[in-house]
């Protein structure tokens, strides 16, 4: 038995461009599309696609509040009718009241690509509250057939695909968008506009690229808190930093499979090898899943060949990436579409990534203090049959 558990560390301080394995020979140039792939990757920066103004605000009370004002929107992927939109007024970010654009500039700068937002706007006078998954210049799936033909995890399929993907500055794709709230009451402050700047939201960078969020339409769980940021004092804070960053550091990537060595027997007597699944021991696995005493025969779109070519292949996932899993099961052949996990739930994880970025939350605290750290337990992130 194996426990089928990712070696790779997710930390702040992973780099953009990726190692990489070796590509497979099945395709004739794939040395080249590998390096083509390293190169595209290294490039890709958070985008968020929104360009802002600034105006004024006025409360009830009569109080003037500087207020970021989406002025156009250069976004792809998808539908505009679950997005923020042009004249939307910015009030939270993130569990960050915002107060002005260069505010709000500085909140966006710290995401990364498949980072999950909270965002509370104010639409004609009536507030919103969207959930986003910042994206970047290309589509998340072809973000992660970037990163796995870059640390030469690809398939001959992703190879192929990896050459016609185009990396554009210019191009803003967001992950996922969706409503979560709407009151449809009138807002506690009025807009009486008064434009004091105007000036297009730069590209944001990043110096680092965190595994990817919800896949593309979806979103698997949430991100955690939203609200005012926590109010301690600095030495209290700075000793809930450290914890959370320690814990970061240990973050690995996992799906909880125990696996054997197996055959399988084609119809013609043709022998070959898999792997037969011994145990799944993770945490938050639905009823219709992977089970005991499948028969894995192909992970992200390779053949398995035995126990050791899948440990290879887990090693190079990070909490969140997707890889599809073809197992038999009797004479059934089944695809499940595994959203790879980590010693702690998504939310946790988003709550670690707030803190140690010094932009926790008074639950964010509360949570990071409950938290219980196993590093042989495996929360499993998603997993669906498609």
């Amino acid at each position: 038995e194996v426990g089928l558990d990712g070696q790779a560390k997710t930390s702040a301080r992973r780099k953009k461009k990726p190692d990489g394995g070796e590509p497979p020979a099945g395709v004739a140039n794939a040395a080249e599309i590998q390096e083509q792939a390293k190169s595209a990757f290294s490039k890709l920066k958070a985008k968020h696609g929104l360009e802002t103004v600034e105006v004024t605000t006025t409360s009830d009370d009569g109080e003037k509040i500087l207020t970021p004002q989406v002025a156009s929107m250069r976004i792809q992927g998808v539908d505009p009718n679950d997005c923020i939109a042009v004249n939307d007024l910015i009030k939270v970010w993130d569990g960050t009241p915002i107060t002005g654009r260069e505010h709000l500039l500085r909140q966006m700068t710290k995401h990364r690509p498949g980072d999950v937002v909270i965002v509370d706007i104010i639409r004609n006078k009536v507030p919103m509250r969207y959930q986003i998954t910042i994206g970047c210049q290309v589509s998340e799936e072809d973000y992660n057939i970037l990163k796995r033909v870059a640390e030469g995890a690809g398939s001959e399929d992703d190879l192929r695909a990896a050459e016609k993907i185009k990396v554009n500055d210019r191009r803003a794709h967001l992950w996922a968008s969706a409503v979560i709230t709407s009151s449809g009451g009138p807002a506690t402050t009025t807009t009486t506009t008064t434009l004091t700047r105007v000036k297009a939201d730069t590209p944001l960078s990043s110096p680092s690229l965190t595994p990817p969020g919800s896949a593309p339409g979806s979103v698997l769980s949430p991100p955690g808190s939203a609200g005012p940021p926590a109010d301690l004092p600095p030495e209290e804070m700075a000793k809930l930093k450290a914890d959370a960053q320690a814990k970061w550091d240990k973050l690995k990537g996992g799906v909880g499979l125990q696996l054997a060595e197996a055959t399988i027997t084609s119809d013609s007597g043709e022998q070959t090898n898999a792997v037969n699944v011994v145990m799944l021991r993770a945490q938050n696995v639905p009823e219709d899943s992977i089970r005991k005493d499948d028969v894995m025969v192909s992970w992200g779109g390779k053949p398995i060949t035995g126990k050791d070519m899948c440990l290879k292949e887990m090693a190079v996932r990070r909490p969140g990436d997707i890889v599809d899993v073809v197992v038999k099961r009797g004479g059934e052949t089944i695809t499940y579409e595994v959203r790879v996990g980590a010693q702690i739930s998504e939310e946790d994880y988003h709550t670690l990534r707030r803190i140690k970025d010094g932009r926790g939350t008074a639950k964010d605290v509360d949570v990071l203090k409950a938290m219980k750290w196993n590093d042989r337990r495996v929360v499993l992130w998603g997993i669906k049959r498609k």
